[in-house]
This record gives C-alpha cells, structure tokens and sequence, in this order.
C-alpha cells in the first residue's frame, strides 16, 4: 500500500493514501505508518480520503485506532471522504467521532 504526507504549517501531518480502497488487505499499514508519524513527534494527524473509493471496517478500525494513539494534545482529522465512504461513517455513527471535512485545507484549520 502506498502511504505518504507532507507537512502543512509545518505541524500538521497530511496523510495520502495512494489506493482505491482501505481494508483488511493495508489497513495495518496505515496504522503502522500513522504509529510511526505519532513516534517521531507527529500528532497533528489529517487523512486525506480523497480518492478512496471504499474502506471496510478493517479500514475504519484502523482510523479509529490512529486517532486513539493521538492522545490528548493531539489530533487526527479526515478530509474528503464521499460516496460509500462517507456513508460508512454515517452508518456506523463514526461521524459522531470523527469531524469530516470536505477539503484538507478546511482540515488543517478545523
């Protein structure tokens, strides 16, 4: 799986996710990469789901545990998550945990 970021205001971790879909198959490597960015001292985290076409609950899980190891001082935000996406967040009432932004910047502004 093809994960990447770059820094926004020079604290902000945006996090690009170079697939189609989240699931069973890499959604540990997005939590190993998103564990690694919190160990370096990244924890202003935003997930750019723009382009995702679809994320199971494997996908969610680990979005969910991304944002628990945060902590308190930090954050994780996701951005342009539609469709079937979006929907899972609805569905599964993660939109009650989880803002949504429509746009990265929007994220990184919150």
């Amino acid at each position: 799986m093809s994960v990447s970021h770059q820094l926004a205001d020079g604290q902000v971790a945006v996090i690009k996710i170079g697939e189609k879909r989240l699931d069973a198959v890499n959604a540990t490597n997005l939590r190993n990469y998103v564990a690694d960015l919190i160990n370096k001292g990244r924890d202003r985290i935003v997930v750019d789901l723009t382009g995702l076409d679809f994320m199971d609950s494997s996908g969610l899980g680990a979005i969910v545990a991304c944002k628990k190891l945060t902590g308190d001082d930090g954050y994780l935000r996701v951005a342009g998550a539609q469709g079937a996406v979006q929907e899972l967040f609805r569905i599964t009432r993660m939109d009650k945990l989880f803002q949504s932004y429509n746009t990265v910047d929007e994220a990184i502004n919150g």
